[in-house]
């Protein structure tokens, strides 16, 4: 019977033969389809199975069959809710599930207002758009802009919008580590609408047990994704939009890095371009969508200009623009991917030692650069440090992958095309014993290779004392290049011990190649400048023109050959994703913790120990207990044993004993005879909080000498 959850929100209830479930999909009209309208839904089942499984909602739209969701099913549960976002009216809503001992007893299909709220942000940014062309317009800022500077704005956008062509579908492409990341941006936007800033312990991993992610892993840029979901789009909207976002700032970054390094805008469209096009960073955003490693890959460019423009300059004025890039590109780095910032300082150490006796010069500034990054950076730092230190995680065992047999053979260096070929979807990241055969793209790709080659000629041929420094850019880059192959003695500094603990985490020898395509940058940017010591200004711009067209083509070729082999999926919501296999490998995961062997998050406890009430809202845990099993007794709650979890009974504020079981399940110690209220929550230490108000205040600080700089600039004007 049709009835209304709310204002104006509908709810529909089957149950029984009216149940629109079925073992396979259907091929004609389904006798018990529902039909629904365009709008937001939520769909809630009540259950029972032997077996976990899945199930999958198929529907009949004006275009045509279309499907949701895949949601897990746990045996040990008895109800399970997702979403469904429907662009258009279904004639035909029913779902299906291959298992034969699901019994689902009833359906509630709620309408919700997440529809409402998307349209209403939609409807905003449509307005402030309107707003800001008119206001563009009508100070003729567009207008007034050089025809360089509307060159550029058009040419990064155009280059960041290409990069994005692989995600202008109505569904994504099943990448490695993709359930990670919609998990991380489904974890703060909970954590979020559970009124927790910043989110530490995010929620709903692993069944609702919670898991420390944004403790470990930098989590500051996910926080625009997460505020999209809470303003109404699905997750998998939010992840593309994310992804066009982080496309568009490399394009950026990258055409500020070649066009600073060489003086010529249009060298640094072309770097712009190899960069951002580049195969290395398509594998990370579809193949591997290593959403962390492909931020960061946006912010090498700002790291290496930072550190080529201190050493380049005598003028100390200009050093602090170089701080300000350093700055910048450290952070963004180490707020996306820790194991690139390491590689990232460990190159920049190496940046500053081969330049001699000018390292000492900018000694200072160097040393009040890395300061002031790590003020900025105290807040994800010390709570970081703090685990790393305190907590017994499998992170901090090591790789047990063998660098030496992941290495690169060297023609993969300069690979331009890949085939998914003898039945493999996408490609493999597999060992030097499988060869190159069905090896997605992990090299610099031909088009830099090119550009290394025209650096080689002018040297050797043409020697250009004027471009010294950059020789030791040369010798970076052909460092970076090695430490991705085979060739590197990857297996010589994993038996060297405590050197062998430093490498072990980086697994893979080409997480380089990123490093490689930075310094290949500058590189190129000061090869492409001098090109004219070697051929006419004519050859010259045919030169240019070439390697450009090469990298499109480097670049859709893959692309195309990702999209045709494809595994596609949906993903409204977290329910979509099964939440236990998100933590990939479990690094963060206590010792001895096996993520896909928790159930459902209840609370368990012994004979003579009785709870109520039990309730899990907004992170916290309540229930009432008495204790009359003659003894001291536990309650185990859905929550692992992590620091930062508090016990309290509600009504004399005593703090109770955490313990934990073989899992690392969290077990309350109640004493013999006790009774009452018992709240469980996670909380920051002090120390946290002090470093989160160190780096608000040194951030606040930044942004405010930066607006003075800029009002004094705009007066003088």
């Amino acid at each position: 019977m049709l009835h209304y959850a709310g204002s104006n929100l509908k709810e529909n209830y089957y149950e029984g033969s009216a149940v629109p479930v079925y073992i396979e999909k259907q091929t004609g009209v389904p006798e018990n389809a529902i039909s629904l309208s365009y709008g937001s839904w939520e769909i809630e089942l009540t259950y029972e199975t032997e077996n976990e499984t899945n199930c999958t909602s198929y529907m009949q739209t004006a275009h045509g069959e279309d499907y949701g969701d895949t949601v897990v099913l746990l045996k040990e549960a008895n109800e399970k809710k997702f979403d469904l976002m429907l662009y258009g009216n279904v004639t035909e809503f029913y779902i299906v599930s291959n298992e034969p001992t699901l019994n689902v007893h009833s359906i509630t299909v709620r309408e919700t207002n997440q529809w409402n709220r998307m349209m209403y942000t939609l409807l905003v940014l449509i307005v402030a758009s309107i707003d800001l062309f008119l206001w563009q317009k009508q100070h003729k800022k567009w207008k007034n802009l050089s025809n360089e500077k509307k060159t550029v704005c058009l040419a990064v956008l155009f280059i960041g919008i290409v990069a994005s062509i692989p995600l202008f579908t109505d569904y994504l492409i099943s990448g490695v580590d993709m359930n990670f990341h919609l998990m991380r941006i489904e974890g703060l936007a909970e954590g979020l609408r559970n009124g927790d800033f910043p989110v530490r312990m995010q929620p709903l991993w692993i069944n609702d047990y919670g898991y420390p992610v944004s403790i470990m892993y930098g989590d500051l840029l996910l926080y625009i994704p997460a505020a999209f979901r809470l303003a109404g789009f699905t997750l998998q909207t939010v992840y593309k939009l994310y992804i066009v976002g982080i496309n568009i700032l490399t394009a950026y970054t990258s055409y500020k890095c070649g066009k600073k390094v060489s003086g010529n805008y249009r060298i640094g469209i072309v770097m712009s371009l190899l960069y951002t096009l580049s195969g290395y960073r398509l594998t990370n955003a579809i193949y591997r969508a290593a959403v962390g490693e492909l931020t960061a890959i946006a912010f090498i460019p700002l790291v290496f200009l930072g550190l080529w423009q201190l050493f380049q300059e005598d003028d100390k004025t200009k050093w602090y623009q170089s701080g300000v890039l350093l700055v910048i590109g450290y952070t963004g780095i180490l707020e996306s991917h820790l194991l690139s910032f390491e590689m990232v300082i460990l190159f920049s150490a190496l940046y500053c030692l081969v330049n001699g006796r000018n390292f000492w010069r900018r000694l200072k500034m160097l040393f009040q650069t890395a300061l002031f990054t790590i003020g900025v950076n105290l807040f994800f730092l010390v709570p970081m440090l703090d685990y790393m230190l305190t907590q017994d995680m499998q992170v901090l065992n090591g790789s047990t992958v063998d660098m030496q047999d992941y290495g690169l053979f060297f023609p993969q260096l300069s690979q331009m095309f890949t085939f998914a070929t003898n039945g493999s979807q996408l490609g493999i990241l597999g060992p030097t014993s499988y060869g190159i055969g069905n090896e997605v793209l992990m090299g610099m790709g031909l088009p830099l290779a090119i550009i290394v080659c025209l650096y080689l000629w002018e040297q050797l041929v043409y020697k250009n004392e004027r471009i010294e420094h950059s020789n030791k850019v040369f010798g970076l880059m052909l460092l970076s290049m090695w430490m991705t192959t085979y060739l590197f003695p990857w297996e010589i500094l994993e038996n060297i011990q405590g050197i062998g603990t430093l490498v072990a985490p980086y697994q893979f020898p080409w997480r380089f190649t990123g490093l490689t395509l930075g310094l290949g940058i500058i590189l190129g940017s000061v090869a492409l400048k001098n090109v004219q010591i070697v051929v006419g200004d004519t050859t010259k711009k045919v030169i240019i023109a070439s390697i450009s067209i090469l990298a499109i083509i480097h670049f859709t070729s893959y692309s195309e050959m990702l999209i045709a082999n494809a595994v596609p999926v949906k993903i409204t919501s977290y329910a979509g994703i099964d939440t236990r296999e998100a933590v990939v490998a479990g690094e963060y995961l206590l010792q001895n913790t096996y993520a896909m062997t928790i159930g459902a998050a209840e609370p368990q406890t012994e004979d003579g120990m009785t709870i109520n009430n039990y309730k899990k809202e907004d992170g916290i845990v309540t229930l009432l207990y008495e204790n009359l099993t003659g003894k001291d007794s536990y309650i185990k709650v859905p929550f692992f044993s992590y620091k930062g979890y508090h016990a309290v009974d509600s009504a004399s504020g005593y703090e109770l004993t955490i313990w934990h079981d073989w899992q690392n399940i969290a077990m309350i110690l109640i004493p013999v005879d006790w009774s009452g209220e018992l709240k469980v929550y996670f909380e920051e230490p002090i120390y946290w909080r002090v470093a989160e108000f160190i780096s608000f205040t040194l951030v606040l600080w930044s942004l405010m000498h930066w607006v003075k700089i800029r009002w004094k600039k705009y007066l003088q004007r």
